[in-house]
């Protein structure tokens, strides 16, 4: 809901006036003096430096009543945690000592700096933190110079101390890896010979790959991020491991083809999107994708992110959401009964419906990776 004060990111960004081409260049993790040119509910304009723009999300700079700590005039100090110089984009975190979300601790974790982090819990490895809303875990040999008891450990329970992030395990692989496949594997009577973890971003997959080959597996499931999926399925088939691999959604994407090029022949994942989908709408959706994009196909996330931004625009068209601020509550409400009992919403991925028991029923796809492409096998 928009008033004149509270404008929406989306036109807000519009107002902004391009960029001129010759600029400083910046790189993420850089450290930057701004100054406040526009606050709105969402977002946060600044100004670098007299002809260079750049936002942050109005989440960074809320304090814990949610009012907005900063007005036009103000000068902060923030990092750049992400900038985008085809549309001329630069996003800014005030602090990645207090990330606002796991991308800020991809960042945190590129560029080497400290983050900010709640101690909620001590075990006998360490001690266990809250960092962005996510559950991190700082070994004790790590907390200090010199290796501390657990007894003392557990004075810094509620605490807030700076940590380097050193790894990061998305849920979605994680829980892809360890909980969902297990359970459909042995549900279908597939009995699982091993497992392998490794630190994200790991470069040598030898080790992981021989320990597979010792057990003479039929296939492997590969639960992990792209360019660590593309890696070890490359080791693999070097070591002449030519076995069925199946990935979970994470891989379905573009760059997973072209980071293992034609070691990728043969991987199968499912998907929610198919970027060859001949259905009218899907191919309308990824022709304006790569247009907008220089060319480049949408992934499953990007369709997704897609379908999430029309459902809701539907749910607003139909269920009587006056967008005015006095009945904030009341069109929530009616936002979410309506979500409630969506069926058959056509988009981009498929159809997609709400069951009573309140999961989602929709289109999904088992897909082959064969020469840069995902085909139906």
């Amino acid at each position: 809901m928009t008033t004149e004060k509270e404008d929406s990111f989306a036109a807000m960004f519009e107002q902004q006036p391009v960029a001129p081409r010759k600029r400083r260049a910046l790189r993420v993790g850089d450290r930057l003096d701004a100054i406040v040119i526009q606050v709105g509910r969402d977002a946060v304009f600044v100004e670098l430096d007299g002809k260079q723009q750049a936002f942050l999300e109005a989440a960074e700079v809320r304090d814990d009543d949610g009012t907005i700590s900063v007005k036009v005039g103000d000068k902060l100090t923030a990092h750049v945690v992400e900038v985008n110089d085809e549309q001329g984009v630069v996003r800014l975190g005030r602090s990645l000592g207090k990330p606002g979300s796991v991308a800020a601790l991809e960042v945190a974790k590129t560029a080497g700096m400290g983050v900010e982090g709640k101690v909620t819990g001590v075990n006998k490895g360490g001690l266990e933190v809250e960092l962005a809303g996510t559950r991190a875990f700082c070994p004790m040999s790590q907390v200090e110079l010199r290796r501390i008891e657990e007894e003392d450990a557990k004075a810094l329970i509620g605490q807030t101390l700076k940590f380097l992030v050193t790894d990061i395990k998305d849920a979605l692989n994680k829980s892809t890896g360890q909980i969902v496949f297990p359970k459909l594997l042995e549900a279908k009577g597939v009995k699982i010979l091993g497992t392998s973890e490794f630190v994200t971003g790991e470069m040598d997959f030898s080790a992981h790959v021989s320990k597979f080959k010792g057990v003479n597996p039929d296939g492997i499931v590969v639960s992990c991020t792209i360019a660590d999926a593309a890696g070890f399925i490359k080791e693999a088939k070097k070591q002449g491991m030519d076995k069925p691999f199946i990935g979970g959604v994470a891989i379905q994407a573009p760059k997973f083809l072209e980071l293992a090029g034609a070691d990728a022949n043969g991987t199968i994942t499912g998907s929610s999107f198919w970027v060859e989908n001949p259905v009218p709408k899907s191919i309308a959706f990824v022709e304006e994708f790569k247009k907008r994009y220089g060319g480049r196909e949408p992934n499953p996330f990007a369709a997704n992110m897609h379908e999430n931004v029309f459902i809701i625009k539907k749910l607003v068209e139909t269920t009587g959401v006056t967008n005015k601020p006095s009945d904030l509550d009341a069109d929530r409400q009616k936002i979410q009964k309506g979500l409630e009992v969506l069926k058959n919403f056509e988009g981009v991925t498929g159809t997609f419906s709400v069951t009573k028991e309140g999961t989602v029923d929709k289109s999904g796809y088992v897909l082959m990776a064969k020469d840069g492409k995902w085909v139906k096998p």
